[in-house]
């Protein structure tokens, strides 16, 4: 009776959820016989659980694959791990999960987190079609005097635009690009190569980011500080 009990402590059930929550730091999911931690799917944490077959099952759904960015559980919760917030409602983000945020991740969230689904919206095309069209995040990375900025999409894309004396340029698997910006009053364009970003993010108090629209694409360096530095507020 007394290892029944131990046991049953181990592994506590989610109230109304098919989430398992063994210890600090992780997350099982029994439907799939897979447990997460911070950073993703763990294989460790599954054979812990779930046995070694489990384990060998996870590595070869693994093998090949990008690290995690999210996790999408099945009973419709939304972890997205660059972040480190989970949420209640899946890829809506209207309502956050403080418990699975606190317990994967080992934080709190405040009561005054602003949900990105409110705060920003992107547009993606490449040579005039449309590929994405939704909720996005906006970060950044460094000092002022060496600033990334990072726009991450709900679908996992990632683009970082680094600041190179008032130009900013943008580096990934397919090269160096040099990046123009328009400002749109409440939209920044970003282009590059093929492609172009819109990037929207209206203030609380509906006010646009810079008054009024600009047609101009090469922006002094302090008028294009001031254009992102107001974007990724």
């Amino acid at each position: 009776m007394v290892l029944m009990a131990m046991l049953g402590a181990m592994a506590l059930p989610l109230p109304g959820r098919a989430l398992d929550l063994p210890r600090d730091g992780v997350i099982c999911e029994p439907s799939r016989s897979i447990c997460y931690d911070r950073q993703g799917p763990s294989l460790a944490e599954t054979r812990r659980q779930f046995g070694r077959r489990a384990e060998q099952d996870l590595l070869r759904s693994l093998s090949g694959r990008p690290p995690a960015r999210m996790i999408q559980f099945r009973s419709g919760e939304l972890c997205d791990l660059q972040r480190q917030i989970c949420w209640d409602d899946g890829a809506k983000r209207n309502n956050i999960s403080k418990r699975l945020t606190r317990q994967l991740f080992g934080t709190t969230v405040s009561g005054d987190w602003e949900d990105p689904r409110d705060l920003s919206r992107c547009q993606l095309r490449q040579g005039g079609r449309r590929i994405f069209d939704g909720t996005c995040t906006l970060s950044t990375i460094g000092d002022l005097g060496n600033r990334t900025y990072v726009v991450t999409t709900s679908e996992g894309r990632r683009y970082s635009f680094s600041n190179r004396s008032g130009r900013l340029q943008l580096r990934d698997a397919t090269g160096t690009w040099p990046v123009t910006t328009i400002d749109r009053g409440d939209t920044v364009v970003f282009r590059w190569s093929d492609l172009q970003l819109d990037a929207s993010r209206p203030l609380r108090n509906g006010s646009s980011l810079s008054g009024s629209p600009s047609p101009d694409t090469t922006p002094s360096q302090q008028v294009l500080q001031q254009l992102i530095e107001s974007l990724f507020r």
